[in-house]
């Protein structure tokens, strides 16, 4: 955020993710004597909504141990009411602790669906959803579900899919020849058939598609 409010940096937009600055006495253990570090972050975070005024979407959970939904919604009001543009997205309660949500596989989850819909809504880069059409249209429901957990995913990903029917992933491996590889076993594995890649990461590879089963 204070990047963005640098008059000589020029971005597109800004995500921000369970940011802010603060004093603690430890990992996540509040400190009672934090009041005067979360009145200097509301201070800057008005400081920067005067000068960044690119879109920006703001990410945190309900339960982030170090900025409370409170001291978020006093950081946003200080945000736009300097001119700042945001879209704050306040999720729903994340584990033990809601800030560690970016650093693990189902914080992600949460993530990614906002951070795409935020991309789309602006017009910058991101996976295209009607590339992503033909496969499904060719997949049971229960199939379509399971491509659709894939795409919310990280990478890097791989989804592979059986003869007649069936969709296996695998996500965040260290490599995209990792998750093809242990996709594909998987799909093997589950399938006892012949699997073809179907993606890699947000990108179709196959043209043609198993027939819709709903047997299964």
């Amino acid at each position: 955020m204070d990047l963005a409010a640098r008059p000589s940096v020029r971005l597109s937009a800004v995500v921000n993710v369970s940011g802010g600055l603060g004093r603690r006495l430890g990992p996540f253990r509040p400190d009672p004597a934090c009041s005067p570090y979360d009145s200097d972050l509301v201070w800057n975070f008005a400081r920067f909504g005067s000068t960044a005024h690119m879109p920006s979407l703001w990410l945190y959970a309900e339960n982030d141990s170090w900025f409370r939904p409170g001291l978020v919604g006093r950081m946003r009001a200080a945000f736009t009411g300097s001119g700042g543009n945001t879209h704050l997205v306040m999720l729903p309660p994340f584990q033990g602790d809601g800030h560690t949500m970016f650093f693990a596989p189902g914080g992600r989850q949460l993530l990614l669906p906002e951070l795409d819909g935020f991309l789309r809504a602006n017009g910058l880069p991101t996976w295209n959803e009607v590339d992503f059409a033909p496969l499904l249209a060719h997949l049971s429901p229960q199939d379509r579900e399971s491509v659709e957990a894939y795409l919310r995913m990280p990478t890097e990903k791989a989804l592979a899919v059986g003869s007649e029917s069936g969709a296996y992933w695998r996500e965040g491996e260290r490599t995209i020849g990792d998750a093809r590889t242990k996709a594909l076993a998987y799909c093997r594995e589950q399938t006892k058939t012949e699997c073809s890649l179907a993606a890699e990461n947000f990108d179709p590879v196959i043209q043609r598609y198993p027939e819709v089963r709903t047997d299964h």
